[in-house]
């Protein structure tokens, strides 16, 4: 694969990526800011600074944004990103090319930095996952907490998913080494999975097996999860089990992971048994499209 452009203006690490809003749009998070990009000539369009989560943090060091997301439905233009204990929501529609001032705000609700967010595809909730393990749902039509999911990951909850075609239904997982299967009506996991073996090789000492990336196929029946020591679980939601590791090409932490959904001659990942392409990058810097199967 050849590199088609290289986008330039975030001053430190790229936290994290997400394309989105009524014009599939490219945005970034990093250092102090959110960036919307113009593909076609390579420089940011608007950027969006998290003034008011910087002014109620009381402990003097700059926050940095660790993640963003578009949101769905009546929020498809809203960018959401988490910075610090807090997150910010911005329309993308306003014309000003840096704004300060987002169109909700949600200040110092968590106990630890946000992490994750996610929408739930009718764009009416929002998942906050943190370092102390703890999820918030926020309901965007009232603009108010809807559930605190707390104490069942026992280390950073790494990643927060809602699953397709089941809107009650959400996934995290965690540096616990732990899948959730969470009812979000109940407030309580229906099934959780360990990623962690009982006994463990010399690769899972040195790279234990926590959960850094989480992806569903289209269907929510699978989750593929991207664990420290360089493989992919695959978990069987609908029957209730682990499915078995998928082979990766990664050396070590499978830190990013994703499932494609573009046309291709192998089809799409939806399974174990399927032969579909993942992609999946760590922290050797190396993005990998691979065929499983």
């Amino acid at each position: 694969m050849d590199v088609l452009s290289c986008l330039r203006g975030h001053k430190n690490d790229v936290n994290d990526l997400a394309f989105g809003g009524s014009h599939d749009t490219l945005v970034s998070a990093s250092d102090e800011s959110v960036r919307m990009w113009d593909l076609d000539k390579a420089r940011t369009s608007r950027c969006f600074l998290p003034t008011s989560a910087q002014d109620s943090h009381v402990d003097g060091d700059e926050l940095s944004v660790n993640c963003v997301t578009w949101g769905y439905g009546a929020f498809l233009d809203v960018v959401a990103f988490g910075v610090g204990r807090s997150f910010l929501l911005f329309d993308s529609r306003e014309p000003q090319l840096v704004s300060k001032c987002p169109k909700h705000s949600f200040i110092n609700e968590h106990t630890d930095e946000v992490n994750h967010l996610c929408f739930q595809f009718d764009g009416s909730l929002l998942a906050a996952a943190d370092d102390s393990g703890d999820i918030i749902l926020y309901d965007l039509r009232m603009m108010n907490i809807f559930k605190k999911l707390k104490r069942k990951h026992s280390n950073i909850c790494t990643k927060v998913l809602f699953r397709p075609g089941k809107p009650a239904d959400l996934i995290s997982g965690g540096l616990d080494g732990q899948l959730l299967h969470w009812n979000i009506n109940k407030g309580k996991p229906l099934n959780s999975y360990d990623m962690i073996e009982a006994e463990a090789t010399e690769k899972q000492l040195v790279n234990p097996r926590f959960v850094y990336s989480l992806a569903l196929d289209p269907t929510g029946r699978f989750a593929l999860a991207g664990l420290g020591d360089g493989s992919a679980a695959a978990v069987d939601i609908g029957q209730r089990r682990v499915a078995g590791d998928q082979a990766t090409p990664s050396p070590n932490m499978v830190s990013a992971l994703a499932i494609p959904t573009w046309p291709a001659p192998w089809g799409q990942w939806s399974g174990p048994e399927s032969k579909g392409p993942v992609l999946t990058g760590g922290p050797d810097g190396l993005a990998r499209l691979w065929a499983t199967g």
